[in-house]
């Protein structure tokens, strides 16, 4: 009964946001709940293995949370205003499909640093690989690499600080290069900028050799999101058209990701016995029961903040400042009797939240995320600089992954909002300065004036 009524109410909680956001499939409301919808039906499929019945409180925490993110939407939408994407009179020169031409030779100099880092990084991740244990092999080599700076978070081993400084300005140009490729193939189809894939490829190689399939879905994501908005611009911000666009290229991106996720496993150290279906709906499911069985055994004592704000007190943790901290939260059986021997360590950031704060967290915290993604999502239609607008298309597919995945857990607080991120999203916006400022800004400076 209280997973019926949880399905239900998600599925209310998505309806009522669509209609509130003039059915914008996009609106932050929506796929917040959306991610906590889908992570709930994995788990169903689970139930009767991992003997899965949710508590009252279980529903009553995620039911508080995701109504707590629409209240923030609601709000930003009362204060503004507006209720969507599609509410403004004019639309700025800027939000129409122009080509982003760029300089060749500078884009070659991107391609040549990428390279250089790539070879430093494989350089230092063979190394710590190598004396971890491996034999060598390619998939030894991100196995053993994964376990020696991955496991528990604990480990000493970690690349060259410069190595890693340099990953993030490859990373930026990553999601840079994407956006104008994707951009660009709206705007002249018959013109591919195959030379935008060259970073874009040797990113997602690091990415694999980081063993970060993560990466692999926040990328997804950012696609999805992007063709989606080119849709729009295309077609003047039709939303009917895009829904309908999203629905589709969804289901096709989620075959594919889904797919490699599984390909990819051995070759970052995991062995399962799981088929395909088992394996996907453990990751998007799994987090369900472990939500529940944690709320049996009662919160963890820790600081304040400890969980939620993992990254600053690990911070912390280094400079001495308080004991050490583990981001990484406790193994569990996804099955409760132990039948079933797997494992998981994700809880939902409804976890971290209520851990650290309890029931005031669960209201709090997700009606922060809400106000800011809400706002950030509503400025975009709003924007009338070249470089602000499409800069703020990039920041913002690249954060979009923290609201879809909030069911498997807290990566806005824990993450987004960290120094790391705040250092990517400035080589970002330095990257495309170099690519395309100076090859496109006069075509906008008479609209800007």
């Amino acid at each position: 009964m209280s997973t019926a009524v949880l399905l239900i109410t998600l599925l209310g909680v998505i309806l009522l946001g669509a209609f509130l956001f003039t059915r914008d499939v996009l609106s932050p409301t929506v796929l917040f709940v959306f991610g906590y919808l889908f992570s709930v039906i994995s788990a169903v499929l689970n139930a009767k293995s991992w003997h899965l019945l949710l508590s009252g409180e279980y529903v009553a925490i995620i039911t508080i949370g995701v109504i707590s993110f629409a209240a923030g939407a609601v709000f930003v939408r009362l204060v503004s205003g507006t209720s969507n994407m599609n509410t403004v009179r004019r639309l700025p020169e800027v939000h129409k499909l122009h080509r982003l031409n760029f300089t060749t030779n500078k884009l070659l100099v991107l391609i040549l640093f990428d390279v250089v880092t790539f070879i430093l990084f494989f350089i230092d991740m063979r190394s710590i690989a190598m004396t971890a244990g491996s034999d060598g092999s390619i998939s030894s080599l991100m196995s053993y690499y994964r376990d020696a700076t991955y496991t528990n978070g604990t480990s000493a081993a970690s690349i060259n600080i410069i190595v890693s400084q340099m990953g993030k300005v490859m990373t930026a140009a990553h999601y840079v290069c994407l956006y104008a490729f994707l951009n660009n193939r709206f705007v002249t189809p018959k013109k591919i900028d195959y030379l935008l894939l060259v970073p874009v490829l040797i990113s997602i190689l690091h990415f694999l050799f980081s063993a970060e399939r993560m990466s692999l879905i926040i990328t997804a994501i950012f696609v999805l999101f992007v063709v989606c908005v080119c849709y729009r611009r295309q077609h003047e911000w039709s939303l009917s058209e895009t829904n309908i666009l999203f629905a589709r290229i969804s289901v096709i991106a989620a075959a594919i990701l889904f797919s490699l996720f599984f390909i990819l496993k051995s070759f970052v150290g995991r062995t399962t016995n799981l088929n395909f279906l088992q394996y996907i709906t453990s990751y998007s499911g799994g987090s369900v029961s472990l939500f529940n069985q944690y709320l049996t055994t009662g919160r963890i004592s820790k600081l304040p903040g400890q969980e939620t704000f993992a990254q600053l007190f690990s911070l912390l943790g280094k400079l001495g400042l308080i004991a050490p901290n583990v981001r990484n939260l406790e193994f569990r059986l996804l099955d409760v009797t132990g039948t079933t021997r797997t494992v998981g360590n994700v809880y939902s950031g409804m976890r971290r939240y209520f851990n650290d704060f309890g029931f005031a967290g669960i209201v709090l915290l997700p009606t922060v995320m809400g106000v800011i993604y809400t706002s950030f999502y509503q400025r975009l239609r709003n924007l009338s600089h070249f470089v602000s607008y499409h800069y703020a298309i990039i920041i913002y597919g690249y954060m979009l992954y923290a609201i879809l995945l909030n069911a498997v857990d807290d990566v806005f607080y824990s993450e987004i909002l960290t120094v790391g991120d705040f250092i990517l999203g400035v080589f970002a916006y330095f990257v495309f300065l170099w690519l395309f400022y100076k090859k496109n800004i006069h075509s906008f400076e008479e609209d800007e004036k």
